[in-house]
């Protein structure tokens, strides 16, 4: 995997530099090789600003091959992608005024990735594949912790670059900017070897059940959510369900979890779970921890607690659901002592089995406090774990390399 190109573009002393060299008077980077992995660390000579960084390869284009994408997060499109195919980023109409392309693009990397209109050229997070016959040739990240990393092929070029998104950040001494390993073999066979590099378990063999949410959407309240356990109830052992989750519409705003809905849930929370417990069912409950609807108690009492646009000074929208929501910021010591609250009441208090965590990616919107969107999107991962200790995780809305070895299983699909 040594047979690479590389390139760095990076600020000096407010001086812009690009360079396609391992070492110069700026920088070393080191770079070793194991059994199908590549690791490199780049060690500054004084602080640099990163701008870009890539390596290539050489990877002509084989009659009939497919490049499988992974998206950016839990609900974007993944798929194999043929030569005659394109990507599809944002839609045109998103592109009439600014602020409703920022609605259009919240959710997306539309805003630090190219989408470009000619067929046969993708990109992957995390990790991709080269198909041919029943064999795939799989590249993965060893840790987005560092930021993102992304796969792009180019079809018509013949080029496979590997690139970490670094935007935002500054290195003074050593930093591990990339690690990936390479396996080929069958599905099942590469994918196995890759998580099992990755140190990755599961403790779930499956779960099936209910969720409030397709159904009803945020029209629920107790009565709603009793006549469908019930119901459920009936013919559990036919069906075999085990878990029977309520989704978002119990709470007054999002952000407000502990604040009581009399109208909807007269009895609380806490009674509902110990009733789904009865049924002889796991309890899940959904909630979008990282966020504050613009209505809420907690964004209205607590503006120090938001994510600042770096651009603009205010409140990052993370997600445009409920009139707007901003994201509550992890690295802030209140925030974290809120959500420690949250969980310790809906966990333990209430008595709910599993949570199904939802707009986790508008954490990471942009690169803050001198860390990339992988770090604080990996970051927040551990909080929320650290939060919910050994009950289980339902990740929603989450980039899935920021998401290993955090959640038992995540919600898929666009």
């Amino acid at each position: 995997m040594n047979n690479f190109s590389l390139y760095i573009e990076y600020e000096k002393d407010g001086k812009p530099k690009k360079e396609a060299t391992l070492n110069n008077i700026d920088y070393d980077i080191d770079y070793k090789t194991g059994k199908n992995t590549l690791k490199l660390v780049l060690k500054t000579k004084s602080p640099l600003s990163l701008k870009k960084f890539y390596i290539s390869y050489e990877r002509p284009y084989k009659d009939g091959e497919t490049f499988y994408s992974n998206g950016y997060q839990a609900w974007t499109t993944s798929r194999e992608y043929k030569k005659q195919d394109k990507q599809i980023g944002a839609i045109k109409i998103a592109n009439i005024h600014p602020t409703l392309k920022a609605m259009a693009t919240t959710s997306g990397d539309y805003s630090f990735i190219d989408y470009p209109k000619t067929s046969g050229i993708f990109h992957s997070f995390t990790y991709c594949y080269f198909k041919e016959d029943d064999t795939i040739d799989l590249f993965g990240s060893m840790g987005e912790k560092n930021g993102f990393t992304i796969f792009k092929r180019d079809m018509n070029n013949g080029v496979f670059v590997i690139e970490k998104d670094i935007e935002g950040l500054t290195v003074d001494g050593e930093y591990e900017i990339l690690e990936i390993m390479n396996t080929k073999g069958g599905y099942d066979e590469a994918f196995d070897e890759y998580f099992s590099k990755l140190n990755i378990n599961t403790r779930l063999k499956s779960l099936s059940g209910y969720t409030s949410w397709y159904n009803y959407f945020q029209k629920i309240d107790e009565s709603i959510v009793y006549r469908d356990l019930y119901a459920l109830k009936s013919v559990k052992e036919r069906v075999g369900a085990n878990i029977f989750q309520i989704d978002d519409g119990y709470e007054t705003f999002v952000g407000d979890w502990l604040d009581h809905n009399p109208k909807k849930f007269p009895n609380g929370m806490g009674s509902v779970a110990k009733k789904i417990h009865d049924a002889g069912f796991l309890a899940g409950l959904w909630l979008a921890p990282l966020n504050a609807q613009k209505k809420s108690r907690i964004a209205k009492e607590h503006p120090d607690w938001l994510v600042l646009d770096n651009k603009t000074g205010k409140p990052i929208v993370g997600v445009v659901a409920w009139g707007g929501a901003y994201s509550l910021d992890i690295y802030n010591p209140e925030v974290r002592e809120y959500l420690r609250e949250v969980f310790d009441t809906v966990i333990r208090k209430w008595g709910f089995d599993m949570v199904k965590l939802d707009f986790l990616y508008s954490q990471c919107i942009q690169s803050r406090n001198n860390k990339t969107r992988g770090t604080i999107m990996c970051d927040a991962m551990k909080f929320l774990r650290e939060c919910v200790g050994d009950k289980y995780i339902l990740g929603c809305g989450v980039p899935l390399g920021a998401a290993f070895g955090y959640v038992d299983a995540c919600r898929t699909g666009c």
